[in-house]
Parts: structure tokens; C-alpha cells; sequence
């Protein structure tokens, strides 16, 4: 078998998370990844164990696969979070439902529950959910007896992969493929993503789609879990017309609906950028485990890039810091997350918005927990000759064996980033030996210099590259990346603008009012559902330009292993400032809900209307207003990283206006 693409990942158990990134997961451990079960439906049901996931009576409408789907995101981040922790408590509560599936194969040698066996529309996409986790089990064992029980499950021929989410077994059939060599699998991959072109020919994640300049308005998992499918097949198959069309597919996503936190708009589906469009967080994990594929394919660091920035802002932005509460929806511009603060088109008026431990439909809560545990697992991979590459970057401990060397190796990654500059690998081998290290430098970064052993090289570093270093390396050699990150401003639509350093964006923290939703029914005194709004100024106007900002400087704290914090944030800027008078919280008492459809994103399809007093975070104003409201008093106002917060302003109306 030969691989086409530029990297692969390493064994689940060769990375180890150090310093915050540890934080984090045993924080996600202590929170909704280690006691969702706590919260109800559908997590309090016996999950894959059992043949049938009874709904309680009142989502009697809900069709069988959205339980085992949304069970399997909770296992995949659960499993995946339990080996990087070497965690007994997680693993042990991960695996009875993998186990039980690997066990009781059909004698067909289907793995699942009956329920979900026919092929229809996406009953058998919840496998492709569930294998992730599996995968990750194998990963972390090397238990080769899994391979076999996959590939008697894809040889049963119990459905043909190719009805619409269903395709995504693809990427299972072709990490069994890597293992096995077996071309059956290959041919059975392309048989069912041709069929799926065929099928669904107009949708945005057909290849004829992908490949036009057409703006993509799909449900944003949808396009995520999908169109990433032919950069898979490229990996195994070299044939570009696989990858080309997922390449001028994501730059389509990025021209057209990338927001400022760094994930694409989805309100269910693709959105724009406006400073209001919100983000469902399902989409902080596809969208970047999509991006990996397209990083392994196409070997561009500019992947990398957008993986970390994702996963540095919109995710430790949209929960609470010790990971008992998530958003379902989230925002740039966030000033209130109540029961009925959500302000998008699709269900405005509910609670989606708003912090709490299960949302209905449960995808987004479960699936969260799969997003840092997959950041983790991708930072060290291997490139198409097996040399190291250190890809994403954070606190770490990786060890591996260099191609031909026979020798073990350890390299601990020492570093505050994202909150400092300075990256430090140092390497551990029992005896001197020669390999070549790879790392990257960042696209944002144009005077990135490096180290060796404290004396700084002279080969230049060029951005959005992956650098190589072949030496021979010692016990205790020292590589040192300096990364300096300068202060940018960004423009987006209605005359919003943002600042960003390096992979950060930066908020004003607004302070909150927080109080327990005793009506809410999902959540537990340990678990909380909480509705959050406002005690401290937001209206404000930003005096700045690209010019002026480079005079702002970054300070800089110490970096903890808790960073995400407004009250204490290991870096800040301090910003000039007018405050707008009049502009205010929007307050409504009749409201119209729409199911937005492609093509009419703005209006859609009215569902229902609601009688109430709703409050909902204000659009920017535009330019009449904002020269008539502006006040002539400028103020130096504190902005922490993106992820420190929870109600916050991003995106600023332009303070420089006459």
C-alpha cells in the first residue's frame, strides 16, 4: 500500500499532554466529559449496550440514530481524553459500550444494534461516529482483533455507505485499509463516494459542487463530516481530482463564512460573517477534525493554523471554564446567554444560547468533549517518510522511534504558547542519533528564529512552512522556536472590526450575573444550567486603525496551567475607546422563529411565533448612528483572549468614524 499524503497520526499513547492542555482535560474529565450521564436523556440510557434507546415521551418524534449518534461523540471524546490522561475512570467508563459492540458482532458480522442496520438516510452514520472511538481504542492498544471485527463489519455488505452522513464510514474503511493493505476496502471506499456523488450531486459536498465557485449554504456538519471525504481518498488513492475540488471547497468556506473566533458560521446551516452569526459548537470539533484531513493530504501548515486558532478561541469560549456548562450556539458578540437569548434565525428565542450541561438536541453537548482530546492527539505527527513533525503546538511529551535508528526518543515540548512566544523542545535519547525533526512555523508569524542549544541558526524560517532539522541529536539537545506574534486588525461586515495577535483574538470581558435556571430539568447541582447577563459596560467603539495598532502594545502575565481566565489573563491589551450612547440590548415581545433553507438564509421557512419579553445581544449600528451617538470621550478599555470569556464584544463597531 502507498500513502499519498503528506503526515499521518501517531499512536494515541505516545502524546502526553503537559501544563494547561492537561488542565483542560481533566477539567473536561471532572465536567461533561466524565458525568454527562448525569443530565438525562439521552445519555442516561444504556447507550450502544442496548439494542433499542427508548425516547422519553416527549421526543417520541426523534428517529433512532440522533441517541446512538450523540452517545458516540460522548464515548469518542471520553475514550480519547481517558488514554492522553491515562485515565482509569474514563476509560473504564468508555469502554463497556465499545466493548460490547466489538463483542457481539451479527452473524453477518454487522457491529451495532439492529435498530440502525437498515440503510436508510443516515441510520447508519452514527457507526462512522462510533468507530472514531474504537479507532481511538485500537490507537491506544494495538489490538489487532478490532481490525479484524471492522472488516468482517464492512464486508457484510449491510448497507452501501453512500446515503448522504452514511458516506462518512469512508474514513473508517481507509484507516482499516492503512492497516490491512486490503484493496477490497479501497475499492468499496471510492465504489460508495461515487455513488454518493451520483446521489446527492446537488449538495455542496459533491465534488462538482465542491469544485465550483458556488457560496455553500449546507448545515455546517454537514459540510464538515462530508466534504472532507475526497482529501481522505487522495491520501490512499494520489488521485488529485479527489482533492482539489475539498481544497477550493474550504477556501469557499473561508472567503464565505468564516467568523472572527476562527470556525465557520453555522446556524444550522453555513451562515456569513456577519458579526451576529453564531457558530453551533459541533462545528468547533468538525470543522477542525476536518481540517486535520486536510493537513494530513495536502502537507499545508496554513491547516495548522486555523486548527489552533479554532481551538484556542471558539472552544474555551463557548464553556465555562471547568467544562460543566456549553453554549449550543455561540457568538463573538455575546452580551446575554439566558434561557431565551438565542438570537439566530433558526429557533430565535430559546435557550441555545445560554451555558448549560444538556442541550436538546444533545449532539452539541457531547460532542464537545471530542474537540480538545482531538487538538491533542494531532499535535505530533509523522510525515510520509516517518520523521517527526511537531504540527500544532502546546504543552506536550512525545515519544517515538526515528525511522532506522532502533532507539526510543522523547522530546518534551516546554511552552505557555498560545499565551507566549517561546516554544522549547528538548530531547531525550539514550545514545546520539541521526533523524530528521520537523516543525512549523506559523503563517501569521514573518520573523519566526530558532535555536540550537542557545545559539540562534542562521537558515531563515519561512511562514506557513514545515522547517526540517537533520542532526545528530544528543541527550538533552534544545531546540528553542520564537514565534513573535504582532497585533492585527481585522474588517468585517457592517464596519465591525477585531484585533488578533498570533492564533488569539481578543474580547472586552463583560462581567455577568449569573444565576441557576432552577426550571431547567437537564442539569444537576454538580452540573448547572445557568442563565448569565450583564453588569459592566460593552457599548463601545474601537479608535483604532491598521496604522495606530501597531503601537499597541501585549502585556504579558504568567501563564498558569488555568489560563482561561478574564479576571487573571496570561495577556491583555489596553485599547482606546468611545463608548456609543443609545446603543443598547435588543428588547422585543414578538418574535418570529424560522428553519432557515439554503439560498434565503435571512428569512426561511416561519415555524412559529412567541409572545414574551425577549432580550438579545444588538447588531452593530451602522454609520448614521454611530456618528450621531458617538461620544467624544476617549477611554482605555482591557481586552483578554477570546477564551477567557464567556459574555464578551469581539467585533467592534469602527471608533474612528467622523
Amino acid at each position: 500500500m502507498i500513502f499519498y499524503g503528506s503526515f499521518i497520526e501517531l499512536p494515541l499513547r505516545s502524546i502526553s499532554p503537559q501544563g494547561w492542555l492537561k488542565t483542560f482535560l481533566l477539567n473536561q474529565r471532572n465536567g461533561l466529559t466524565g458525568h454527562l450521564d448525569s443530565c438525562g436523556y439521552p445519555f442516561n440510557a444504556p447507550g450502544w449496550i442496548s439494542s433499542e434507546i427508548q425516547a422519553p415521551a416527549d421526543k417520541s418524534g426523534w428517529e433512532y440514530w440522533y441517541a446512538y449518534e450523540q452517545h458516540a461523540y460522548w464515548l469518542d471524546g471520553m475514550v480519547r481524553a481517558g488514554y492522553l490522561l491515562n485515565d482509569e475512570f474514563l476509560i473504564g467508563k468508555a469502554l463497556p459500550q465499545i466493548s460490547y459492540v466489538l463483542d457481539n458482532p451479527g452473524h453477518d458480522g454487522y457491529l451495532g444494534p439492529e435498530p440502525i442496520k437498515a440503510e436508510k438516510t443516515n441510520n447508519r452514520w452514527p457507526h462512522a461516529v462510533l468507530f472514531r472511538a474504537i479507532w481511538a481504542h485500537y490507537s491506544a492498544t494495538s489490538d489487532s482483533s478490532i481490525i479484524d471485527k471492522l472488516l468482517a463489519h464492512y464486508r457484510s455488505n449491510t448497507s452501501t455507505h453512500s446515503l448522504f452522513r452514511d458516506a462518512c464510514n469512508i474514513e473508517t474503511m481507509l484507516r482499516v485499509y492503512h492497516v490491512t493493505g486490503d484493496h477490497e476496502l479501497l475499492t468499496m471506499a471510492q465504489e460508495a463516494f461515487a455513488r454518493y456523488n451520483v446521489a446527492y450531486k446537488h449538495t455542496d459536498m459533491s465534488m462538482s459542487s465542491l469544485a465550483s465557485d458556488k457560496v455553500a449554504t449546507e448545515h455546517g456538519v454537514s459540510f464538515n463530516e462530508i466534504g472532507k471525504l475526497g482529501a481522505i481518498l487522495f491520501s490512499y488513492t494520489g488521485n488529485t481530482d479527489y482533492l482539489n475540488p475539498v481544497l477550493n471547497g474550504y477556501e469557499k468556506i473561508n472567503r464565505d463564512h468564516l467568523l472572527a473566533s476562527g470556525v465557520c458560521s453555522s446556524e444550522e446551516r453555513l451562515s456569513g460573517k456577519d458579526p451576529l452569526r453564531c457558530y453551533e459548537i459541533c462545528d468547533i470539533t468538525d470543522f477542525t477534525w476536518s481540517l486535520g484531513y486536510l493537513l494530513f493530504a495536502s502537507g499545508n501548515a496554513a491547516y495548522a493554523d486555523q486548527i489552533e486558532k479554532a481551538c484556542f478561541n471558539a472552544l474555551p469560549g463557548s464553556v465555562t471554564k471547568d467544562f460543566k456548562a456549553s453554549q449550543y450556539f455561540s457568538c463573538a458578540n455575546q452580551i446575554i446567554a439566558d434561557h431565551q437569548s438565542s438570537h439566530t434565525v433558526y429557533r430565535k428565542g430559546n435557550s441555545r444560547m445560554s451555558f448549560r450541561p444538556n442541550h436538546i438536541p444533545a449532539c452539541c453537548s457531547s460532542n464537545i468533549s471530542r474537540a480538545m482530546p482531538n487538538y491533542i492527539s494531532r499535535m505530533w505527527l509523522n510525515d510520509a517518510q516517518g520523521n517527526i513533525t511537531a504540527a500544532l503546538y502546546g504543552p506536550s511529551v512525545i515519544t517515538f522511534s526515528p525511522p532506522d535508528q532502533g532507539v526510543t526518543v522523547t522530546i518534551e515540548e516546554q511552552t505557555g504558547y498560545p499565551f507566549s512566544e517561546q516554544i522549547d523542545f528538548k530531547f531525550r535519547t539514550p545514545y546520539p542519533c541521526t533523524f530528521t525533526f520537523k516543525f512549523r512555523v506559523p503563517s501569521w508569524c514573518s520573523e519566526a528564529k530558532w535555536h540550537v542549544n542557545g545559539v540562534e541558526q542562521s537558515q531563515k524560517l519561512m511562514a506557513g512552512s514545515f522547517h526540517s532539522v537533520e542532526r545528530e541529536f544528543n541527550n538533552g539537545d534544545v531546540i528553542t522556536l520564537l514565534l513573535p506574534m504582532e497585533l492585527k486588525l481585522t474588517r468585517w461586515p457592517q464596519g465591525g472590526i477585531a484585533l488578533e495577535a498570533g492564533p488569539l483574538l481578543f474580547s472586552l470581558p463583560i462581567q455577568e450575573i449569573r444565576h441557576i435556571d432552577t426550571a431547567e430539568k437537564l442539569c444537576t447541582a454538580q452540573l448547572p444550567a445557568f442563565n448569565m447577563y450583564p453588569n459592566s459596560p460593552w457599548n463601545y467603539a474601537i479608535c483604532l486603525d491598521e496604522e495606530s495598532v501597531r503601537n499597541i502594545l501585549i502585556k504579558t502575565g504568567s501563564v498558569s496551567d488555568a489560563p482561561w481566565s478574564a479576571d487573571s489573563p496570561p495577556l491583555y491589551i489596553e485599547v482606546p475607546a468611545r463608548q456609543v450612547h443609545g446603543w443598547d440590548m435588543h428588547k422585543c415581545t414578538d418574535i418570529k422563529m424560522h428553519l432557515p433553507c439554503a439560498g434565503d438564509l435571512d428569512t426561511g421557512i416561519e415555524i412559529a411565533s412567541r409572545k414574551g419579553n425577549f432580550n438579545f445581544t444588538p447588531d452593530l449600528p451602522d454609520a448614521a448612528f454611530l456618528k450621531a451617538k458617538l461620544s467624544n470621550d476617549i477611554e482605555i478599555i482591557k481586552l483578554v483572549p477570546y477564551g477567557c470569556t464567556l459574555l464578551r464584544m469581539t467585533v467592534f463597531p469602527d471608533g474612528n468614524i467622523r
